[in-house]
């Protein structure tokens, strides 16, 4: 079912760092500590995955990201996880 998709999705976004409020919409509303949100907002574009930002004081670190198709937020998702990756979110001090 599509509600439980979405709560699926709600947690692997938590899992890479992300927070987002409480939304009863289609759509969630995130940040994340270690991410500029408009260096990802051109990476996602970039990519041809589009989701709102917008360049005000209050609320220039978050994303607005529209829930999707499955295959839309799977393509999220596995670009979100690329992304985190490659700028070393996950890894262990030693």
């Amino acid at each position: 079912s599509i509600n439980f998709f979405f709560i699926d999705k709600n947690v692997e976004l938590a899992e890479l760092g992300f927070t987002y409020t409480d939304s009863r919409a289609n759509f969630l509303f995130v940040t994340h500590p270690e991410f500029e949100a408009s260096e990802l907002f051109e990476a996602l574009k970039r990519e041809k995955i589009y989701v709102r930002y917008w360049n005000s004081e209050r609320i220039r670190q978050y994303l607005r990201i529209t829930v999707g198709t499955r295959q839309e937020m799977e393509s999220l998702l596995e670009f979100l996880k690329k992304y985190s990756k490659e700028r070393g979110k996950g890894k262990k001090e030693c």
